[in-house]
């Protein structure tokens, strides 16, 4: 199988079209991306101190996209004191990209744990 060096992965301008398409196939990730051009609109500077700083990106209110529903609350649930400090685009592309992992792995557990389905008695509980 051939090996493409760094330089052959890389993207020009007019590569915009496939690397969208890419992203919309992963929400995770284009939804990381979503908040570095938040960040960059909102001329937060890094490094990002806490879940609190990154409330704005979501002007403090639900948002929802990318298949999430995602209230202020959510960012410090979700993205623990040890995610920080953020220092890069590159690295809150990556905290936020884990975080929505971990609210969807824990919202299909709650689905899971919150089942209520009825079977006889000796196919025992679920």
């Amino acid at each position: 199988m051939p090996q493409g060096s760094d330089s052959e992965l890389a993207f020009a301008p007019g590569d915009f079209d496939i690397l969208d398409m890419a992203l919309r196939r992963n929400a995770e990730l284009l939804l990381g991306a979503w908040a570095v051009k938040r960040r960059r609109q909102l001329r937060l500077p890094y490094p990002l101190a806490d879940p609190e700083s990154l409330v704005a990106l979501i002007n403090g209110e639900e948002f929802i996209g990318g298949g999430y529903r995602i209230l202020p609350q959510d960012i410090a649930r979700y993205m623990p004191l040890e995610f920080f400090p953020i220092d890069s685009d590159e690295a809150l592309i990556d905290r936020v990209r884990i975080a929505l992992v971990r609210a969807r792995q824990e919202s299909a557990r709650r689905k899971f744990r919150d089942l209520s389905i009825s079977l006889p008695a000796q196919y025992g509980e679920i």
